[in-house]
């Protein structure tokens, strides 16, 4: 008895001490899960990472051409070129995220300034705070001309939840510039992207060599280029030939060096021979770093030069505050944002959409996880604007495709699977890494069983409206959508195999070239998609190109070719 007594008694003892050791090693844990791990990543080659970069350029050139006076600084949906449609002068909350988050993808990449990003922000945001909200959420369509929505007046779930995402990461990037270095070189190099592109046109100049620049020539340079751009403009108009697009990108490279010039006039103007001799040639210091070291050489210095770093302070200040200013306003979008008429607390999710003019939610639900709206789930729940317990009440049913496994979604699309992937982290070993791989697998096989190249989603096609605009639906793969019919059309959009560019990025590349000699690359990137269903084509015809750009999908391929750039950024 005494034996069981001091036994039961060391066993009390030691569940006791359970919790406690369980609290003791409880920072080691979090700091375990907590640490990034980088998987390995598929290799590209220098002239790879090119043709991507000069891929990226002429997507950004839609947004600078657009995102204008004209459209309020909000992207228009679509640009179509055959039939010529021009503009689609009509927005949605997706759209309007979509245009923030290229700005700051342009800045990445470095086609803009510090100082040129904030303002394109700014022109767009404070435009934003202008149109009618419901409940703090974007209606589904605006005109982009007057501003005023269109009707019926909607609020699509997928399209606040994106936007409350972009919104999410853009704040981020925004108080983290503050930090980061107020001039770069790498706005010298990314000149070589446009050069690039000038030749594919068939008009070859000498381009930059990276290693040659510094800090301390960053002025020089550009000067440079400067006055040989603008003496080939003027060699190239004097040219009896037909050069519109050797033209328009040799005036867009002299606007983008024009701009990095004056902002660093702008910044650098008084002070240049001193900031240029401090710290690392190849590194400019950031705009905290700059505050603190004139204020620091004010203390240090006589009244001489008292009036010259008080208007460089205030400068750096101004710019500082105006970034504060913005990531204030985002904050406000984002807060206002109201969820509840949006969620179904009984069944725990979210409706597809909330009509204002019925006053309804309607019947419909996002019940899958392997669904566009899976970033508003998690945003939403990552917030704490819904319970986590709705994460769990999404469908995770498998179904199998090509000998791979793969979370089933409604249509089968890329889109589905791959949109919300490029602003959500995928662990490895997890039911996404393995959804991931098998819809790539499924992706691939099936299109070599069709005969066409790979990337089926949710796209723009050859039918057209009584005006001669290209109509839009979900094209998927039959295996892996719920949805019947899936097999009876056959569309491949050239954003949806880029979407796995993090993946498979020679597989991507690979199938870019397909779709470049299908005569599917022009100005502003890749058109929209290629139809191939028999019903559509006129006789004679295996296909039928689908030239429009739409502004979502040129930008889901800029953030894909950022995310392989910028290790998932």
């Amino acid at each position: 008895l005494l034996i069981i007594t001091i036994t039961y008694g060391r066993g009390i003892i030691l569940f006791n001490l359970v919790p406690i050791a369980l609290w003791a090693i409880a920072p080691l844990l979090a700091f375990k899960i907590s640490i990034i791990i980088y998987e390995d990543v598929e290799e590209f080659t220098e002239e790879e990472e090119s043709e991507l970069r000069i891929l990226a350029r002429r997507i950004w050139s839609y947004y600078e051409d657009f995102v204008n006076k004209e459209n309020n600084y909000l992207a228009p949906d679509n640009f179509q070129e055959v039939p010529y449609k021009g503009v689609a002068f009509r927005t949605s909350p997706t759209n309007m995220g979509m245009a923030l988050i290229a700005n700051i993808i342009a800045y990445h990449l470095s086609y803009i300034t510090l100082g040129e990003v904030i303002r394109r922000i700014k022109k767009s945001v404070d435009s934003m705070e202008t149109l009618e909200k419901y409940k703090g959420h974007y209606l589904n369509w605006y005109s982009t001309i007057t501003k005023e929505p269109l009707w019926p007046r909607y609020v699509s779930t997928v399209d606040s939840g994106n936007l409350l995402g972009y919104l999410w990461i853009v704040k981020k990037e925004l108080e983290e510039i503050k930090n980061k270095s107020i001039i770069r070189i790498d706005e010298v190099i990314s000149l070589n992207d446009i050069y690039g592109i000038l030749e594919e046109e068939g008009y070859a100049l000498k381009t930059i060599k990276s290693e040659e620049v510094r800090i301390s020539n960053y002025k020089s340079i550009l000067e440079e280029q400067l006055l040989l751009i603008n003496k080939s403009l003027d060699d190239v108009r004097s040219n009896k030939e037909d050069n519109e697009e050797i033209i328009y990108w040799l005036k867009k490279q002299s606007n983008d060096i024009e701009k990095k010039l004056d902002f660093y006039n702008y910044t650098y103007e008084g002070i240049e021979k001193l900031l240029v001799t401090i710290g690392n040639d190849k590194r400019a210091l950031s705009i905290n770093e700059l505050i603190g070291f004139l204020k620091d050489l004010k203390s240090s210095s006589g009244d001489e030069y008292s009036e010259i770093l008080n208007g460089k302070i205030n400068k750096f200040i101004e710019i500082k505050n105006s970034i504060n200013d913005l990531i204030k306003k985002i904050d406000k979008i984002m807060s206002e944002m109201d969820f509840k008429p949006l969620y179904n607390s009984e069944r725990g999710l979210f409706s597809i959409g909330y009509n204002i003019e019925e006053q309804s939610m309607g019947n419909s639900y996002y019940d899958l996880l392997a669904s566009e709206a899976r970033a508003t789930s998690f945003i939403a729940i990552a917030r704490g604007i819904v319970p986590k317990e709705h994460w769990y009440k999404l469908s995770r049913n498998l179904t199998n495709a090509f000998n791979s496994k793969a979370l089933a979604s409604w249509s089968g699309t890329m889109f589905e699977y791959f949109m919300p992937y490029q602003i959500m982290k995928c662990y490895k070993d997890t039911i996404w890494s393995l959804t991931y791989d098998g819809v790539i697998n499924a992706q691939i096989n099936y299109a070599k069983e069709k005969h066409v190249p790979w990337g089926i989603s949710e796209s723009a096609y050859s039918l057209k409206d009584l005006q001669g605009n290209y109509q839009y639906k979900a094209f998927g793969i039959p295996m892996l959508g719920l949805k019947r019919g899936l097999a009876d059309e056959m569309v491949v959009a050239t954003y949806g195999s880029v979407l796995a560019l993090t993946d498979c990025p020679s597989k991507v590349i690979d199938n870019l070239k397909i779709l470049e000699k299908e005569g599917m690359y022009n100005k502003y990137g890749f058109y929209e998609s290629i139809d191939y269903t028999p019903e559509r084509l006129d006789k004679g015809k295996m296909s039928e190109p689908v030239r429009t750009y739409m502004a979502h999908h040129q930008a889901l391929i800029l953030l894909s070719i950022n995310n392989l750039f910028n290790n998932n950024i």
